[in-house]
């Protein structure tokens, strides 16, 4: 049972002497159970008070836990979120990677197609005895010794001339 608290008032006991007909003077015993009733009743109110402190200290320390797991689990929360973005980061990166990649394939197969085709013209010019191609500013004529044949091959020249000088420097 839990004191209250209350404690009873100290009782203050005088010794008194008490005369007996013989004329002697006698004390009177201690009465001592009302000190032990005190001592008693003051062990009692400070078992109280460390049972409140004992409680107090239990219920500050499962507050302290519930906070710490609640902060751990928003870390937690934190940590899938920046891994989650990470991700999302990466894939966005090796997404754009790989279309700068296809890109860059693109633009170098369109090169060879351009060399090639420029080196078609060059072996059909050398084989006419033609020197010097026409400048890419300078329209041409038709020729009145060239095919039509001929016509075509130079005006994909001209074509392919004019699409490959938007390509500059090698793929990524």
């Amino acid at each position: 049972m839990i004191f209250t608290g209350t404690s009873r008032k100290p009782y203050v006991l005088t010794q008194q002497f008490h005369s007996v007909s013989s004329g002697k003077h006698v004390p009177v015993k201690c009465q001592c159970a009302h000190e032990v009733a005190l001592l008693k009743d003051t062990v009692k109110s400070l078992q109280a008070r460390m049972l409140l402190l004992k409680q107090s200290i239990l219920v500050n320390e499962n507050l302290r836990k519930q906070q710490i797991n609640q902060l751990m689990s928003r870390n937690l929360a934190i940590k899938a979120d920046i891994l989650k973005c990470s991700s999302n980061v990466n894939s966005v990166t090796s997404s754009t990677l790989q279309t700068l990649f296809n890109i860059s394939i693109q633009a170098m197969s369109r090169v060879t197609e351009c060399e090639d085709s420029i080196g078609h013209v060059e072996v059909y010019l050398e084989n006419r005895n033609i020197m010097s191609p026409p400048s890419p500013n300078h329209v041409l004529d038709p020729l009145p010794n060239l095919t039509s044949h001929s016509q075509g091959l130079i005006r994909t020249f001209h074509s392919s001339h004019h699409i490959c000088q938007g390509v500059k420097g090698p793929p990524l």
